[in-house]
């Protein structure tokens, strides 16, 4: 459902659009649309977590499943994902409890920096993460 950003709270899973940091891109060499964009700066769609809000935005990072990958891509820094179950421990984060938007699916969240939303209106889905999951993944935070 679309809401007003002022509405969110820390948790809500959105839909929005953002930039991804290229050292984020686990395959340098694809050439799909979405790597593209990545490579060119340009925002693109993802499934976010509210980190924290204000009154006219609020900060976010993204999930990533990495073509429905098991375990995060080897040319990937450990320290710069915190892994959501079914993703297993591969570095020093335990996995945060699933979700149900992708629950079937291994996902992680991105550590790297907190990207500020300012759009007026967002899709949120229904589920949110739990505030420890939230509250673990802001003590991990590299930005």
């Amino acid at each position: 459902m679309s809401v007003e950003l002022n509405t969110l709270a820390p948790g809500d899973i959105i839909w929005t659009k953002i930039c991804i940091h290229l050292g984020d891109l686990a395959y340098k060499h694809a050439q799909s649309e979405t790597s593209k964009k990545i490579k060119d700066r340009e925002p693109i769609d993802r499934i976010c977590v509210v980190l924290e809000t204000n009154e006219t935005s609020v900060q976010v990072t993204y999930f990533s499943t990495f073509h429905e990958a098991n375990d995060l891509p080897p040319t990937l820094d450990k320290d710069l994902w915190y892994p959501v179950q079914p993703a297993i421990q591969e570095g020093r984060y335990e996995p945060l409890p699933g979700w149900n938007v992708y629950e079937e699916r291994a996902q992680w969240a991105s550590l790297r920096q907190k990207h500020k939303v300012t759009q007026q209106k967002v899709y949120k889905f229904k589920e949110t993460l739990p505030a420890d999951s939230v509250n673990a993944i802001l003590r991990q935070m590299k930005a």
